[in-house]
């Protein structure tokens, strides 16, 4: 049987952490007959243990193995030790996998918004003859210093660019949601293989229960009975989120636009306690901070607003493509999308699935908040059609991780 190995740093499924991504598409590798199994840290995004042990779990029909690592809070040497960690106890977890499953992976997926795991990815790809294939989930090191405003000479900044080299030159195959990311190494010059656009789905088909907890609930319709239309941000809170523009652009919408909105973040991260003391301190009454919600409980609301808000810095890196996992799950819930990108490459643009604006642009995305508000329900169920009817054709994962089972096939065994 065909052998697909994914490496994850935080991947996670079902009661374990948000990042989906790989657990999606190993359920459906698995009914297609070949042999899924994912290996991630004991601890989610963010740095909570998400798994009650480390070791060996079915998660609803997904092997997925859990490499203990010491839990973190934030993005300082806690955060780096927990890398290093999982790293370095990989390619020992791997071989007791061999053992004890008595297979070896014939693809070796190795994925992460990070580029540290691809050495020792590689390095067992190479111990057990498979291919590797690294999935690119952003474009380091730009993000350091683009995002993270490192100089171009940090040691960090040179040691990124020389792991991400050396995985793209070892790679047989690359993966990635970015669209454009053969345009970054071409760009820089880099000999690379075929690359292939792997987008974050959104199970369209699969029935979304009510998660949502009563006083959530209670909170959303006591703004739609006194006529306010509901905005929703759902992610992550950090700097790359660019959230500060939302907080302008509502700040400029007039007194009676201000009354009609209920803007609604939900979410954790380092930037949390500060844009909530400034929500407090200018008396941002439009806007309110909910906290974490699970994934499912998150999904379950999406259905109970008008639109939904993402936002970008303006940041050249952009270029090569943007793939945010709440984008899909907005869209397939039928959700407009409000958009702050200067990406040259926009989906909601395109297709016309909601309001778009250059990022970092506050008064023009004030611009769009009122035409949101000025929307007749028809216009928003005409596009709310539209958001629907392209997660279908073209976010759906049964036909994301058959397009992706397909790019891969040349690399698995043929019987």
């Amino acid at each position: 049987m065909p052998t697909i190995w994914i490496v994850n740093h935080y991947a996670g499924g079902p009661g374990l952490g948000t990042g989906w991504r790989h657990w999606e598409l190993a359920r459906r590798w698995i009914k297609s007959g070949v042999d899924s199994r994912i290996f991630a840290a004991s601890t989610s995004v963010g740095g909570a243990a998400h798994a009650s042990r480390h070791g060996v779990r079915n998660v609803e029909g997904v092997p997925m193995e859990f490499v203990k690592v010491t839990p973190y809070h934030g993005n300082g040497l806690a955060r780096f030790r927990n890398i290093v960690a999982f790293n370095q106890s990989l390619n020992s977890h791997l071989r007791r996998a061999v053992h004890r499953t008595g297979q070896r992976p014939d693809v070796v997926l190795a994925s992460s918004p990070q580029p540290l795991v691809w050495p020792a990815a590689a390095r067992a790809a190479r111990e057990f003859g498979a291919a590797f294939v690294p999935e690119i989930r952003d474009i380091w090191p730009e993000t350091l210093v683009e995002i993270g405003g490192m100089s171009r000479w940090h040691p960090l900044v040179g040691w990124c660019n020389h792991v991400t080299r050396h995985a793209i030159r070892n790679a047989r195959l690359v993966f990635s949601p970015l669209a454009h990311v053969s345009e970054y190494f071409d760009d820089a010059g880099w000999p690379h293989p075929a690359c292939v656009h792997v987008a974050n789905g959104a199970d369209v088909a699969a029935p979304i229960s009510d998660y949502a907890s009563p006083s959530d609930a209670a909170r959303l319709e006591a703004h739609r009975c006194s006529g306010k239309r509901l905005l929703l941000y759902a992610g992550a809170l950090g700097v790359p989120n660019a959230l500060d523009q939302l907080l302008d652009a509502v700040k400029g919408l007039s007194i009676a636009g201000r009354s009609r909105l209920a803007c609604i973040i939900i979410g954790d991260g380092t930037e949390r306690e500060r844009l909530a003391a400034r929500v407090s301190r200018e008396g941002i009454s439009s806007i309110e901070l909910w906290g974490f919600r699970p994934q499912l409980q998150t999904r379950s609301l999406l259905s109970r607003f008008d639109a939904g808000y993402l936002g970008w810095l303006d940041r050249p890196l952009y270029r090569y493509g943007i793939a945010p996992q709440k984008l899909s799950f907005m869209l397939a819930a039928g959700l407009p999308v409000i958009h702050a990108t200067s990406a040259p490459a926009d989906i909601v643009a395109a297709h016309r699935l909601g309001w778009t604006c250059a990022a970092e642009h506050p008064t023009r995305l004030t611009e769009q908040l009122a035409r949101f508000l000025a929307a007749s329900d028809r216009d928003l169920a005409e596009i709310s059609a539209r958001c629907a009817a392209h997660a279908s054709e073209a976010l759906d994962w049964d036909r994301v991780a058959s397009q992706a089972l397909e790019a891969l096939h040349p690399l698995l065994p043929n019987d």
